[in-house]
């Protein structure tokens, strides 16, 4: 998660350009956390078990505990990869952002039955 945290990082301070990363990192977080929840809960009980208003309020609070645990442990983290090699880095933002695009690929694609076909009980 550190990791992930961190080339988000990169993506946010370098490319975007945001002073405030730690929102919207732990924002990417919380919907991929969510999309992968959600996906399985389809998968397993089908289209009718999905209530988008338990989804949203399972998400805000998934948000709110990475908030507090990233902004506590931000600054260690940072620290501990800013010397790790620059091809490493890049390497890093490429996995990272194909892993929060396959979970919400999973979320709103209905990934899972495409991998795996029916929940089969």
């Amino acid at each position: 998660m550190s990791y992930l945290f961190y080339s988000l990082y990169i993506l946010y301070t370098r490319v975007f350009r945001e002073p405030d990363f730690t929102v919207y990192i732990t924002g990417l977080f919380a919907l991929a956390e969510i999309s992968i929840i959600d996906s399985v809960v389809i998968w397993i009980h089908g289209e009718d078990a999905y209530n988008p208003y338990v989804s949203t309020l399972i998400g805000f609070i998934f948000y709110y505990f990475n908030y507090r645990y990233f902004s506590a442990r931000k600054k260690g983290i940072i620290e501990k990869y800013d010397s790790i090699h620059s091809l490493i880095k890049l390497l890093m933002v490429f996995v990272s952002c194909f892993l929060i695009g396959f979970a919400v690929w999973l979320w709103l694609a209905n990934g899972l039955k495409k991998i795996f076909g029916p929940y089969p009980f």
